[in-house]
């Protein structure tokens, strides 16, 4: 996504409105996708893009307070083995689903217990000190999009090895599993000016984690934080 749906989306953009440079502003997964495609091309992106603003940057985020839980093994097994069993790849769902969708999320969750519940209440909060709690109920009953299994897995991946690094397919194997992968090195990220805003009480996107990707990032590169 970093890679080739971003450099699409530039291109088609660009060529659309014939403006030679964008800003881009990327929210959580968002900004994982530009961080990680300006450490694989950064002189295409250094053409595009204006100015990136990272909303709630997520690379690593080992103090995360609700992706913490998946960062353990069990849970991670658990996720894994259930999404396998049940076909769900996706964690939220569509506006429209079939009977034997639901009915699969249904299974998933059963399977999965409290952790389901942890893991839907990463896209909506239920704590009345953020959030409206009757609308939790509504957003969960009613959602708007979904969240790729794969992704809450490879951040869970992050987490436990207190790395920002690449996907690794085989991190789960009962037998030598490979959990260690392909880093990727925000550190030389030169090129593309970048501001980050962060929020003190955002539950996923982590201050502290926060912080880290500004001192890791280059200084030039810095315009806001």
């Amino acid at each position: 996504m970093g890679t080739s749906d971003l450099k699409t989306a530039f291109d088609y953009i660009t060529e659309l409105t014939k403006y030679p440079k964008l800003a881009y502003v990327g929210h959580s997964q968002g900004t994982t996708q530009m961080f990680y495609g300006l450490t694989q091309m950064e002189d295409y992106f250094a053409e595009k893009v204006s100015v990136f603003v990272a909303m709630g940057p997520v690379s690593k985020i080992p103090h995360s307070m609700k992706m913490m839980t998946l960062g353990a093994d069990h849970a991670y097994d658990l996720l894994e083995r259930a999404s396998a069993k049940f076909g769900i790849y996706a964690m939220g769902s569509d506006k429209e689903q079939s009977f034997w969708k639901k009915e699969a999320q249904y299974k998933f969750c059963e399977m999965t217990g409290e952790l389901c519940i942890k893991v839907m209440d990463f896209f909506q909060s239920s704590d009345p000190e953020y959030d409206d709690p009757e609308r939790y109920y509504v957003q969960t009953a009613h959602p708007g999009g979904s969240t790729p299994m794969k992704s809450l897995l490879h951040y869970a991946q992050n987490i436990h090895m207190d790395r920002f690094q690449v996907w690794g397919p085989h991190y789960g194997r009962l037998i030598k599993p490979k959990r260690q992968t392909t880093e990727i090195p925000i550190s030389t990220i030169t090129k593309v000016p970048i501001a980050i805003f962060a929020g003190k009480n955002d539950k996923i996107a982590d201050a502290v984690d926060a912080r880290w990707i500004r001192d890791t990032l280059a200084p030039a590169t810095m315009v806001h934080y």
